[in-house]
């Protein structure tokens, strides 16, 4: 059910959780975090065989990571511009975190309505 994908619907379970994962890494790991990291997003959406241990790793790492990455943001950095225009508007920092945290909702809540697809 993980890689499932339903008629009319384009993604799977799986594939929203890589791009999450994808989201994550780049947005706040990398552009805020200074971390290493070459994102891929055509990949995110490629079928995989990620096994659903796979993802909970990833997702385990990110637990960690994320929450300790934006600790560490200063508050007067919160206030200054995103690395990230979205649709080519300068954003702040905290104005970006709160537009990804509306996308990483909306993308859950795909996930959920999966959940409940009929089998």
């Amino acid at each position: 059910m993980l890689w499932a994908v339903f008629p009319g619907i384009t993604n799977s379970s799986g594939t929203l959780v890589v791009h999450i994962e994808g989201n994550l890494l780049e947005f706040i790991g990398c552009q805020l975090g200074a971390q290493v990291y070459s994102r891929n997003r055509e990949m995110e959406f490629a079928p995989t065989s990620l096994s659903a241990d796979d993802l909970l790793a990833r997702l385990a790492s990110l637990r960690h990571s994320i929450p300790l990455t934006l600790a560490h943001i200063p508050p007067e950095r919160m206030k200054m511009k995103s690395p990230e225009d979205v649709f080519k508007t300068p954003l702040s920092v905290e104005d970006f975190l709160t537009l990804l945290y509306g996308h990483l909702n909306w993308d859950l809540g795909q996930t959920d309505i999966l959940r409940r697809a009929p089998t």
